[in-house]
């Protein structure tokens, strides 16, 4: 008799965890941000400016991109601060563009910047990477009236084309197997904002530090 009160008290309680669980999981739509960028900004060696751009897909929404920023010296903690901006569920699953402005690339750590992301299961191994001239805050948070996002806009400037043969195409998984290669050089597009347009100048390759071609 005994035994049996123990069997029938522990499946209650792991039918109450599963309830739970399932509860928790159940995240509203509308409750959840979905970082499409992110950008790096180098302040000094223990705090780096993080920003994340999350499309609005709400008829009511004033702006088609939400941006937050915060000032940081981790990606977690930084991420937790946008949530309490943004009173949303932060998540990765559509994150395309990673920048990191050139500051970043020669002082910050790149390498353990994309670690983390790349440990992140939520985040796909062909998110593009990038380093932007000056500021990448900026480059999220500037105008371009002829494009309809600049989470698209980053998408489709990075991707191979026609017109950007040349681009190396650089993901996290490239980026990843290159900076742990020692006969591989690290090679990622170098972005520039002219007006009120963006344009992939150089090709920097990294290795410690960046060298523009």
């Amino acid at each position: 008799m005994k035994n049996k009160r123990l069997c029938i008290i522990s499946f209650l309680i792991v039918v109450l965890l599963a309830g739970c669980s399932k509860k928790e999981l159940k995240v509203p739509l509308e409750d959840v941000g979905m970082v499409d960028s992110m950008a790096f900004d180098y302040i000094d060696e223990n705090q780096m400016r993080l920003t994340v751009a999350i499309p609005q897909y709400s008829p009511e929404a004033e702006k088609d991109t939400q941006i937050f920023s915060i000032t940081t010296d981790l990606v977690s903690s930084g991420i937790v601060e946008i949530e309490k901006q943004s009173d949303k569920k932060i998540v990765f699953n559509q994150l395309r563009v990673v920048l990191v402005n050139e500051d970043f690339a020669r002082k910050g750590n790149v390498r353990k910047i994309v670690q983390h992301l790349y440990r992140n299961a939520e985040v796909g191994n062909k998110v593009l990477i990038a380093v932007v001239k000056d500021n990448a805050e900026a480059i999220l948070k500037g105008d371009y009236p002829d494009k309809p996002s600049i989470t698209f806009y980053l998408n489709n400037l990075l991707e191979p084309s026609i017109n950007t043969a040349f681009n190396p195409n650089t993901n996290i998984h490239d980026f990843m197997y290159s900076i742990t290669n020692p006969v591989v050089d690290t090679v990622l597009p170098y972005v520039e904002k002219r007006g009120e347009k963006l344009e992939i100048k150089a090709l920097p390759y990294l290795k410690g530090i960046i060298c523009m071609n």
